[in-house]
Order: structure tokens, then sequence, then C-alpha cells
């Protein structure tokens, strides 16, 4: 892990280091992780946007969400979306319910945020992944139903 000014900026591949087994995690998780808990997702994404060169883009971030929604999905035990100009994956937050790309600051959206879906039945969605002990197998594709997500823990993960 790298130090820039009062910012912790983590390798990726240790993206998933916020991510405990007692929720599933959000990107105000996140946000307040790397920054020691002195940042809300909305300020961690201005000082990204900042460090990554989006001078003017970051105050955008604030703007109401315009465009096609992205559907958020659970990898991992977090909560996520993919982008749909370049392909990156940001963590999303429920509450907040705006995308933003740092990759390519939502080029194919005039780098205006992008409203995120999330399933009217997360809290249960969320309930039966904690339910699957180990973190790889908290997975959601947001296509299956509840039911369907309750059938494969009791088959695929009895424990």
């Amino acid at each position: 892990m790298s130090r820039l000014g009062n910012l912790k900026l983590a390798h990726p591949r240790y993206e998933l280091f916020y991510v405990n087994d007692k929720k599933i995690a959000t990107a105000e998780d996140k946000a307040k992780s790397l920054s020691g808990d002195r940042y809300t997702w909305f300020q961690w994404m201005k000082k990204m946007m900042l460090l990554n060169g989006h001078h003017k883009k970051r105050e955008l971030i604030h703007e109401t969400p315009v465009g096609t929604p992205v559907i958020a999905f659970i990898n991992h035990g977090r909560w996520v979306a993919i982008c749909p100009a370049c392909g990156c994956a940001e963590v999303v937050e429920p509450k907040t319910p705006i995308f933003y790309c740092l990759n390519c600051t939502n080029r194919d959206n005039s780098s205006l945020p992008l409203p995120v879906k999330f399933p009217r039945s997360r809290v249960k969605i969320e309930d039966e992944l904690l339910a699957r002990k180990k973190r790889q197998f908290r997975n959601w594709d947001g296509k299956m139903t509840l039911t369907e997500l309750r059938t494969e823990t009791s088959i695929k993960f009895k424990e």
C-alpha cells in the first residue's frame, strides 16, 4: 500500500480489504476504510477524481444521476456495478445510488453520474448471502430471484 498525501491508495490485489464477514460491503465501507473514517463516499470519490486528473469533472458527482441505470450486483461480498462505457467495475452505495467510473469518467454519459438500480429485496439477498461462510461464495448476479438464491445456498453451501 502506498501513500499520497493523507490518502492511502490500495494496490488492486488488495481490493477486498474492506469486506468483512458481518455485512455486504458498499462504497461507503470502502471510503471509510481507505480514509480512516474521515471521508464519506462522496468526499472520497471527489478526492480520487482529483488525484486521477479529473479536476473539472469532480463537481459533477453531486449532479442528479441521468441516463440508463446500471444494475448493482454482489461480487465477493460487495455491491458493484459495471461501467457501460469501458467495462470497469466500481463499488456502489445503496444509500446513494449513483455510479461514477473513475476509469473513463462516464464518457458515454457526458461525464455525468448514472443511476444505480438495486433490487427491492436487497436486504433479504444480503442476508441469504451472509449465510454463506466464505466471502468468495457471496455472489449474486443481479438476475437471480431470491427463491433461486435460497435454493442455490441450500444445495451448494450446506454447512
